[in-house]
């Protein structure tokens, strides 16, 4: 049985925000659609490939497949949920169709915490990435997955505009690609990060924002991530 633990670390409010993002990713996930620091900077569709497939084979050699007894949401969560949730992300956010159904799967695993799922799908992303030459040895530590994470925003706004130019459609460049800054914080699956809960506050914000398709919410929740990022 999947213990699934609860987290008592910040306030309700903050509980139920974990629950709304929840939900966004459930709803957003219906919708079809060298190493070094500049390595670890690439957002460009290449370098979203290169971050994810370096994720696959850092949750395998480094903590494993989340087990039985996993802890999937709280401070205790097993990081290997919460990576799974953002390279499946990064892969939803591909522009080749067969990354993003790849992608598609194991949020849908995530999801439903449907482990025979899960499993099958890291599988069929570690095979994907080996097919195709993709880079699978960037830095991904823990730190630098949220280094990536904290450089989307201006990617996005550079690359896809401004919110008020993505929002509308949740399934954009620019909404999926908020999805995985929103994910390394936890957002995902629920997860808070001991070491910067702000961030984490700050990431369920964002996918509760994007979820909604609201303009003004979107804006203000990215602005809040940054300013959480530079409190890092």
């Amino acid at each position: 049985m999947l213990s699934v633990m609860r987290t008592h670390s910040h306030h309700n409010t903050f509980a139920g925000r974990i629950v709304t993002g929840l939900v966004a990713v459930s709803a957003l996930g219906l919708l079809t659609g060298c190493a070094g620091a500049a390595a670890q900077a690439d957002a460009s569709p290449e370098g979203r490939l290169d971050f994810g497939c370096s994720l696959v084979e850092h949750v395998v050699q480094e903590h494993g497949l989340p087990g039985e007894q996993t802890v999937m949401v709280g401070e205790d969560a097993d990081p290997s949920v919460r990576e799974i949730a953002m390279f499946a992300t990064l892969f939803r956010a591909a522009e080749d169709p067969d990354w993003q159904h790849t992608g598609q799967n194991l949020l849908t695993s995530v999801q439903r915490v449907d482990l025979e799922a899960m499993e099958a799908g890291v599988e069929q992303a570690q095979a994907q990435c080996e097919a195709q030459g993709v880079e699978q040895s960037i830095d991904v530590s823990h730190e630098n997955q949220l280094d990536y994470a904290c450089n989307l925003p201006d990617y996005i706004q550079e690359t896809h505009g401004e919110a008020s130019e993505w929002t509308d459609r949740p399934d954009s460049a620019g909404s999926m690609l908020a999805m995985v800054a929103a994910s390394a914080t936890g957002a995902a699956n629920g997860q808070i990060r001991t070491d910067y809960p702000d961030l984490s506050e700050a990431g369920v914000d964002l996918l509760s924002a994007v979820h909604r398709a609201d303009v003004e919410l979107t804006h203000q929740a990215m602005a809040d991530f940054q300013a959480a990022c530079e409190k890092r």
